[in-house]
């Protein structure tokens, strides 16, 4: 059995955790065969896309998972993006015409980071540096989000019709003259 048609079969075995990201990662959003080229299994041996399927199919859940990512198969800002809802690739989408379902959870795209930053989880350096980098970007976003909403409010307290001639023209100027 050649890798598409084991690729196809977990589709139909809807139990298997890792069935829920078949079509999206088959479409090529998700990509859980990325890897460092000189990435070995711990008996030494080195890693086939097969043999990652094989242990992905075995997973029993989302964690499972995981603790293979952690070891440095995958992507990691894909699923974390995807486990957000966001566009994991919107060229591929607008290329193919093909979607991205996304899962839309912020609590597992939350959990999923946190298990990889988590001291107690056993991860490779450049996993957890990439887990804590999307960390701060999405916390990042979270503060910019709440600006955003509170800048609303003010304009419309103020009932300024164009906040941005108003943050362009006449804040924005006087904040650059502050820092400066």
């Amino acid at each position: 059995m050649d890798i598409e048609e084991l690729m196809n079969s977990c589709l139909a075995q809807e139990h298997l955790p890792i069935s829920r990201y078949m079509v999206d990662w088959m479409n090529g959003y998700l990509d859980f065969f990325k890897r460092d080229t000189d990435f070995k299994w711990e008996n030494g041996n080195p890693v086939t896309d097969m043999e990652i399927l094989q242990r992905l199919m075995a997973c029993k859940s989302d964690e499972e998972i995981w603790s293979l990512m952690s070891k440095g198969i995958g992507d990691i800002k894909a699923l974390f993006l995807w486990y957000k809802g966001l566009d994991v690739s919107p060229i591929l989408e607008d290329a193919t015409g093909i979607p991205c379902y996304h899962e839309k959870d912020e609590q597992k795209a939350s959990d999923f980071l946190e298990y990889l930053i988590n001291d107690s989880t056993v991860v490779t350096d450049s996993v957890r540096n990439e887990a804590m980098n999307l960390k701060k970007m999405a916390d990042n976003l979270d503060r910019l989000r709440e600006i955003s909403k509170d800048l609303k409010t003010l304009f419309a307290e103020l009932n300024i019709e164009n906040p941005l001639e108003t943050v362009f023209v006449w804040i924005l100027p006087f904040v650059m003259t502050i820092t400066v």
